[in-house]
This record gives structure tokens, C-alpha cells and sequence, in this order.
């Protein structure tokens, strides 16, 4: 899969943001990082399979906040928490979102929280992988300001994922400027009051990694107790991101599936579509991995179904796997015998 074009949407208060969508299914908003960078990222080796993962499963959307990536740089004094939120009210806006997920980690669950609290009736589910609701001071901050180079080696070699850090400082580099990475600090730090957690409604999955340390795995447990119902597990993974697809996709996908959400969004369905999804009460997979079993049935190979489909031939291994994993098959005969039983060939 190619990086899907980048489009802009301007703020409410004349910020430029830089979002890109791809994939079909469920409005899946992708917040960024605190590092971030839509177009850099997504030629990575260590981001893309996720990408492509999510973009085989849901309508993706990703976009960098101002002062980061292709978004507009030069973040002024005022600059606030409450300016993150008009960034992913300008991106949901333009696209005409009604309904979506809304996924972000570490700070920036801060933003997805507050959007979920005042637009319960926008969020169908809310995940968070180790939020934090305020950013906090670390033996860091000093070298921030003195030696930026060395500040952002540090944290790339601090970040916990396998990428070689060589490979990630020229990327930190081109995401944030020192300027910009610092108002963006000072905003986290000086922000208003926490948001209510118990008042939230919206579905909620909260992640933390077993290899996070203690104190970021006790946050993100906090968080979720306070909030209604919130799902809480903890994954034996490095980091959201890995060279593979990362164990945080299956428990994402495994946590809208449960939630029975329909597959696209209202007036976009084809006959297709509908008639997969009018299988799944009968069955445990999802409406794509249904088409992927069909065309399995029609002998096509995975270079054959990535083309009809529009995904990577890896979104397609991704899927075989889950429909073996699901069906019980070991091999594509025992999935096709599968879909023959219960009517989806």
C-alpha cells in the first residue's frame, strides 16, 4: 500500500493541518504522537505495518497537530491544550464524521478524552494505549532546552521500540522543532482542569505495554478505574509500534468487534458489503476477513486478493491469519470448507 495522499483542512483559528485517509469500515481516528510526522512515518518499516494493519480493517485517519510534521510550524505564546482539540474538530469536521473511534496514546489521550466528553453522541469507542492526562516533569526538561541534538538522540534511544535509533533521530528531527516541541511542553504542563473520567459513557479500552515502566503501567491503571466500565490490558509488547503487526492491532480489532459496530458508515455500504455484514451474527469474523474468505474459496492467490481489495498482500496474511485463528482451519482448504458450512463461499 502506498502512503495515501495528504490533504489540509484549516483550523477555526487559521492553523493548516495536515490529515490523510485510507482504507474502508469504521471511522477510525489515529491521534498523533508527540513525535509525528503523517507522510515521514509512514515509509517506516516499524509504523507502516500497523498502518496498513488498520487501514485494512477500518477507514484510517491520521493527521499532525500544528506545530509538527506538515502541519503549520511556529506555535505563538498562547498556544494551548485547547488548541489540539480544534485541530481534530477541523479534520472530523471536514470529513463529515458522525460516528468514529477515536484512538491516542500517551499525552494525547488528553485530547481524545476531552473530545469523547463533550461529543459522546460522535464516539462510538475510546482506546488508549499508556495515557497520561498531564505531561510529566522528567530529568530531561533541562536538556531539552540546552542541547536539543543530544535531547532528541536521548529519546530515541529512550523510546523502547527496535528501530535503530540512527534511523529515528533524522525522523524526530523533521517531526517538531526545538521551539515548537517546547510551547508544545509548556502546554501539556500549564493545562486546565483533568477531565471527569467518570463521567465518560463511551466505550473505552485502555492499554498499557508490560515492558512500560512501573510508573507508566500504574498511570495508565488509574485511569482506566476511574472511567465507567473501561476495559484495562496489559500487552507483552515494546511499544505500539513493532516491524510486525504489533499485538496492539488484535486487541483493538478484538475490542470494536465485541462492540458489534456496523462495518461502514451509513451511506456508504455496497450490496457486497451488506450482504457480509448480514453474515456476521452467524459468524466470528469481520465483513472484510469475509470478502478475503471468498476470494479464497474463488482460488485466488494473495496478490490476487490484495489487488481486488486495494490492501498490501500483508493486510492479506493478517487476515488469513485471523480467519484460521477464528475458523479453527489449518490450511485455505479447511477455511474454504469452512465458508462452504456456513455459506459465505
Amino acid at each position: 500500500m502506498e502512503p495515501p495522499p495528504v490533504r489540509y483542512v484549516t483550523t477555526a483559528d487559521g492553523f493548516s493541518i495536515a490529515y490523510c485517509v485510507s482504507g474502508e469500515g469504521v471511522p477510525f481516528v489515529l491521534m498523533p504522537n508527540i513525535w509525528n510526522h503523517i507522510q515521514l512515518f509512514w515509509r517506516t518499516p516499524l509504523r507502516r505495518p500497523l498502518y496498513e494493519a488498520l487501514a485494512g480493517r477500518f477507514r484510517l485517519v491520521q493527521f499532525d497537530t500544528r506545530g509538527q510534521g506538515l502541519s503549520t510550524r511556529g506555535l505563538g505564546e498562547d498556544h494551548t491544550r485547547e488548541s489540539y482539540d480544534r485541530d481534530l474538530e477541523a479534520v472530523v469536521d471536514r470529513l463529515t464524521l458522525a460516528r468514529f473511534v477515536v484512538c491516542a496514546r500517551g499525552i494525547f489521550a488528553a485530547t481524545a478524552i476531552h473530545y469523547a466528553l463533550r461529543h459522546p453522541e460522535c464516539v462510538e469507542a475510546l482506546i488508549l494505549d499508556n495515557p497520561e492526562t498531564e505531561l510529566p516533569s522528567n530529568s530531561f526538561d533541562q536538556l531539552m532546552h540546552e542541547n536539543w541534538d543530544m535531547f532528541v538522540e536521548t529519546i530515541a534511544r529512550l523510546s523502547g521500540n527496535p528501530e535503530d535509533p540512527a534511523t529515528l533521530v533524522p525522523l524526530f528531527r523533521q517531526c517538531v522543532s526545538q521551539p515548537d516541541f517546547i510551547a508544545m511542553s509548556q502546554a501539556w504542563r500549564r493545562a486546565g482542569p483533568k477531565a471527569a473520567l467518570e463521567q465518560i459513557r463511551t466505550p473505552t479500552l485502555v492499554l498499557a505495554s508490560q515492558r512500560s515502566p512501573l510508573a507508566s503501567r500504574e498511570r495508565a491503571a488509574r485511569v482506566a478505574s476511574m472511567i465507567p466500565e473501561a476495559r484495562y490490558v496489559i500487552l507483552d509488547h515494546p511499544g505500539f509500534y513493532s516491524p510486525d503487526t504489533p499485538p496492539v492491532f488484535f486487541a483493538i480489532e478484538e475490542f470494536i468487534a465485541s462492540l458489534g459496530i456496523p462495518e461502514m458508515s451509513a451511506g456508504q455500504e455496497t450490496s457486497s458489503q451488506l450482504e457480509a455484514l448480514s453474515s456476521l451474527p452467524a459468524s466470528p469474523l469481520s465483513a472484510r476477513e469475509v470478502e478475503v474468505l471468498r476470494l479464497v474459496t474463488q482460488g485466488k492467490t494473495n496478490r490476487q486478493i490484495a489487488e481486488e481489495l486495494v490492501i498490501s498482500e500483508r493486510t492479506v496474511i493478517n487476515h488469513l491469519s485471523h480467519i484460521f485463528i477464528k475458523t479453527g482451519a489449518e490450511n485455505r482448504a479447511g477455511a474454504t470448507a469452512y465458508a462452504l458450512r456456513h455459506g459465505l463461499a
